[in-house]
């Protein structure tokens, strides 16, 4: 999947070909996987480990694929 306007979740893009891959495992909407990928809202666990688990991976590379918003006090 090629996103040029967004920076976030790169590696997660790269396994993916298409938004429309991502919604279909997790059973949602494309418009719901852009409001994701771009901030405006965050993935649920379930959701993270089911997109990981599609491309073989496992709740250990959450942090590799879903890096945490910085967050100030």
């Amino acid at each position: 999947m090629k996103f040029t306007k967004y920076d976030s979740f790169p590696k997660l893009r790269r396994e993916y070909e298409t938004a429309e891959e991502m919604a279909d495992v997790i059973f949602r909407k494309v418009g719901y996987i852009y409001a994701r990928l771009n901030g405006q809202r965050s993935f649920t666990y379930r959701e993270k480990l089911a997109l990981l688990q599609h491309i073989g991976k496992g709740p250990d590379d959450i942090p590799e694929y879903f890096p945490e918003e910085k967050k100030t006090a």
